[in-house]
């Protein structure tokens, strides 16, 4: 019970005091706009992806060429084994690669 009390004096003292409050109310705003001008931007970053297509039919290529390539965010790369793709995700060409397994045609479909 005496916390309450205690809390609700101080939450009048500070609602009393003009410079508590707009320390209180005008701090975090100012943080905000800070750390947007600071680390928002207007461009758009790219993550670079490896496909390997085991899969080899028209739906997974479709798939590829449609879904993941018209993505502005991902540039997608090509692979034909996933050894190389993960030697280039190991080496931080890559941020990820996608194995398209063999049968993914005929499961989508």
């Amino acid at each position: 019970m005496k916390f309450l009390e205690l809390a609700k004096r101080n939450l009048k003292e500070t609602y009393r005091d003009p410079l508590a409050l707009g320390f209180l109310l005008g701090f975090p705003l100012l943080f905000m706009v800070l750390m947007g001008v600071a680390f928002g931007g207007d461009t758009i970053s790219s993550y670079p992806i490896g496909v390997i297509d085991d899969d080899d039919t028209p739906l997974s290529q479709a798939f590829i060429n449609e879904a993941l390539a018209d993505v502005e965010a991902l540039e997608v790369s090509n692979y034909d084994d996933t050894a190389t793709a993960r030697k280039d995700l190991k080496f931080g060409d890559l941020t990820a690669y996608v194995v398209i397994p063999q049968g993914f045609g005929e499961q989508v479909s």
